[in-house]
């Protein structure tokens, strides 16, 4: 006969934050039985989540060869009863198919939701952790949705530098074009000088009063000079200032792109993990409609079984004692699903701690971008 040994074996599932820090869960499995193993073994998840997947289905597999175990003995007790001769049912007693009872018990393997159905015990928590799991993917599209807005914000500041920039550059343009013109206006004033200067030498002969006049000329031509040479040094001055300037906004440009570009992989970043946390509670919510469709199952075909069980019972009165065994077994059966429930609510106690890690870890991020934000501004 089947018989469900109850041993604690501990599977570590190592979760690494990105922080760094190192996490680990203990999942405790009372797992050792010779049911049938799972036909397809998914493979673990490095999280808490692919480990609560696994112990889910391997808990609707076990489901499920229970099913099988009642309908082969709810079978083999129909046979039987037909086998019985209703006029020999006081004082009737089976001598050839003990055996066969014996290595058909149904009552070794009792459905999960069974147990937890006559103990008064449910299983809380799977809604708790998909609601969790829906505002942690409601947060992330919040922040991505500001990381955006921050990303378009530093487009136009951009856009609004390179402006400066060139309207920069075309000052710069104007004012070397306005120093040749001044130098070449100096060049046009020295030789109208010289000129001066030759015909005064060959006008000597018009007397005193041209050459006061000539001389006026000169003073106020020398005048010009340097005034146009004050007016040179200022302009060089404000030359030196706009190249200063330009060099500046193009450093900020360059400090800019490359938060910019840090920007964009902390987007891609957020945009991995938002659909990663998706793709999760998917596959939660899947696993959680199939088993629930199965513990259906399970409880309608153990209320068949119960209605089975009774007719039994009023068979014969040594089908009832048989009867009476068989409940004393499930009852042993009901005290081992009650230890099963209760490492099954440590297990639980231990995934809604990870969660809460889980959450202040997001919290961490948004802080980090919350920051990252204010030294961008």
């Amino acid at each position: 006969s089947t018989e469900v040994k109850l041993e604690e074996q501990t599977r570590e599932v190592p979760r690494e934050s990105s922080e760094g820090n190192d996490m680990s869960f203990q999942v405790e499995l009372n797992a050792e039985s010779e049911f049938l193993p799972c036909q397809e073994d998914p493979v673990e998840s490095p999280d808490l989540t692919g480990s609560r997947l696994i112990t889910l289905q391997r808990q609707a597999q076990v489901l499920q060869d229970e099913q099988d175990d009642f309908s082969l003995a709810a079978g083999n007790r129909e046979s039987i009863q037909d086998t019985v001769p209703l006029e020999s049912q006081e004082g009737f007693e089976i001598t050839n198919t003990d055996d066969q009872l014996e290595d058909l018990d149904p009552y070794e393997d009792v459905p999960m939701e069974r147990r937890k159905m006559e103990s008064g015990m449910s299983e809380p928590g799977v809604e708790e952790i998909l609601a969790d799991y829906e505002y942690q993917v409601k947060s992330l599209q919040t922040e991505l949705q500001d990381i955006h807005e921050n990303h378009k914000f530093l487009i136009e500041e951009d856009k609004e530098k390179s402006r400066e920039i060139e309207i920069l550059k075309g000052a710069l343009h104007r004012s070397q074009t306005h120093n040749g013109a001044m130098e070449n206006e100096i060049l046009t004033l020295t030789s109208a000088i010289g000129d001066k200067e030759r015909a005064l030498s060959n006008q000597q002969h018009e007397g005193e009063r041209a050459m006061d006049h000539i001389q006026t000329q000169r003073q106020q031509h020398e005048a010009q000079v340097h005034s146009l040479k004050q007016m040179i040094e200022s302009l060089n001055a404000n030359l030196q200032q706009a190249s200063d300037r330009v060099g500046f906004y193009e450093e900020k440009r360059a400090r800019g792109d490359e938060e910019k570009r840090a920007l964009t992989m902390r987007i891609e970043e957020a945009g991995r993990q938002m659909r990663d946390l998706e793709d999760q509670l998917h596959r939660e919510r899947q696993q959680n409609r199939e088993l629930q469709q199965k513990t259906t199952d399970a409880i309608n075909r153990s209320r068949e079984l119960e209605v089975e069980i009774d007719r039994c019972q009023k068979h014969s009165k040594s089908v009832r004692d048989r009867g009476e065994s068989h409940s004393n077994s499930l009852r042993m059966e009901i005290d081992k699903g009650i230890k099963l429930l209760a490492a099954e609510a440590e297990v639980k106690k231990k995934l809604l701690e990870e969660n809460r890690n889980m959450e202040s870890h997001i919290q961490k991020m948004h802080a980090k971008l919350s920051e990252y934000d204010r030294r961008v501004s």
